[in-house]
């Protein structure tokens, strides 16, 4: 995460986002009131400055299925500005790999 992060805010003014995402509502009886509490916790502690989007237990499967997922976990996917994958790193990531996928990502 500290690579992620650091290329994060090396290329937020050239219009990168990073969007973080969550599974823990699909552990069962999984409160999302206190899951989200838990989860801004979490990351506002480490002062990443990035958002995170926490799926639903009802989404995962359409998720999974619209970006060819589960696989590696951790993965990381690269969108262009139209929303169009462009690049996906399975597995662990370093530095020179995530801002290669934000050079992928900016690309115009």
């Amino acid at each position: 995460m500290p690579d992620l992060v650091k290329v994060a805010a090396q290329h937020r003014d050239r219009g990168l986002d990073v969007l973080l995402v969550d599974y823990d509502l699909q552990a069962p009886k999984a409160d999302p009131d206190k899951t989200r509490e838990r989860v801004e916790r979490f990351v506002n502690a480490r002062q990443w400055g990035l958002d995170v989007a926490i799926l639903r237990a009802e989404d995962i499967d359409a998720f999974h299925e619209r970006y060819d997922l589960p696989g590696p976990i951790p993965v990381t996917l690269a969108f262009d500005k139209r929303g169009e994958l462009v690049d996906r790193q399975e597995g662990e990531c370093d530095a020179a790999r995530f801002a290669e996928l934000a050079q992928r990502a900016l690309a115009p």
